[in-house]
């Protein structure tokens, strides 16, 4: 059962990472921030994480907004003692937050992809990962649907990148590919998602906001 989130702790780290956006651009030469915006909250003046806003252009994407970073550490944690293993795919990466932020903490996965729809954002994170020198990252410009899911040995990470219909869509292409595999997939936010509705992955790992899963065998 996944446990009902703490809103005012996600909100503190939400807005903790924010203030850190630029701070964490300039020293790698790189560009993930999201916009922040100024707000006055209970007699509060405040910075607060903002996003890039692309959906229209590209039906059924969500917004861009960088992961945080304290989300990132806690999946880099669980998997320490085998990312060496794994190919960490993230689907609808954006500017490429989660894999440029786990290579500069080496994280030991042994390759990055990250998959991408929007041009803009896909260039950005090719980019970027030319100004920090990565040697076993790539960054595809494509749809996620036409993403070869069969390969074994993959971490799947989603940090809400489709609305609900389209998410649906996705996890019924690709079920026969991951079923019996050895990989996982990681969820930031993934409570209007529910992918347990699918019926094939068995959840293994809550700590608010991240879950993770793994396929169900066959029966």
């Amino acid at each position: 059962m996944i446990k009902s989130f703490n809103v005012d702790f996600i909100k503190n780290i939400q807005r903790q990472d924010c203030m850190e956006y630029l701070e964490f651009d300039k020293k790698y030469n790189v560009d993930t921030a999201a916009p922040t915006k100024f707000i006055n909250e209970n007699g509060i003046e405040k910075f607060v994480p903002w996003f890039e806003e692309n959906s229209s252009y590209f039906e059924a994407s969500t917004h861009y907004q960088p992961t945080a970073n304290y989300w990132i550490d806690l999946i880099n944690n669980y998997f320490e003692s085998e990312a060496s293993k794994y190919k960490f795919v993230d689907v609808g990466c954006g500017k490429g937050k989660p894999i440029l932020y786990s290579i500069i903490k080496n994280a030991k996965y042994r390759e990055y992809v990250g998959v991408e729809i929007d041009p803009k954002l896909s260039d950005i994170f090719t980019n970027n990962l030319k100004s920090i020198k990565a040697k076993n990252a790539k960054s595809l410009n494509i749809n996620a649907l036409d993403y070869d899911y069969s390969e074994n040995q993959c971490i799947y990470f989603f940090a809400k990148p489709f609305e609900k219909p389209m998410f649906d869509l996705f996890m019924n292409k690709i079920m026969n590919d991951i079923i019996d595999k050895d990989c996982y997939l990681v969820f930031v936010f993934e409570q209007d998602l529910s992918p347990l509705d699918t019926g094939f992955l068995e959840l293994i790992y809550s700590d608010e906001p991240i879950t993770i899963y793994r396929p169900k065998a066959k029966q």
